[in-house]
Formats: C-alpha cells, structure tokens, sequence
C-alpha cells in the first residue's frame, strides 16, 4: 500500500469540521498520486523484463488495470 494514504484529514490543522465529501476528495487524489507511481514503477519493469514475453504480458494487464481503476475512474478503493 502507498505510503501517502495513512490519513486523508491530516492535511487539516484547524479546528474545523470535515464533511465525508472532503474526506473522499482527500483519498482520491491520495490514490491518483499512488497509481502514479505505481505505474511508473511497472513501465520501469516492463523495460526490465521485456525479454520474458510471459512476465511482460503480465505487468501491461497489472498497468492497464491500475489506471484505469484509479486514474480515470478514481474508484478503487470505494467498498473499502
């Protein structure tokens, strides 16, 4: 897990009251961030390993599933 989630109201030093909206604002740009990297991380792999078809193949349904779960739906961990 990404180190960035650990608490989406942290951000906030005041006093003030938070609504359930800002909070899931707060975690979606937490997991847009943490996708980011995520991918980053597996195109450098993808380089790596591009002599193994298999593993290969592997890591582009991993980055596929990773973006599009997180980057352009935002909506990875909302059962959670």
């Amino acid at each position: 897990m990404c180190p960035a989630i650990v608490s989406p109201t942290s951000y906030h030093s005041d006093n003030t009251q938070n609504t359930p909206m800002m909070k899931m604002e707060n975690i979606a740009l937490l997991q847009k961030s943490c996708a980011a990297r995520i991918i980053d991380h597996i195109d450098r792999n993808i380089i790596r390993y591009r002599e193994d078809l298999r593993m290969t193949s592997k890591l582009l349904v991993m980055k596929k599933y990773i973006h599009y779960e997180f980057v352009e739906e935002g909506t990875g961990f909302e059962g959670f």
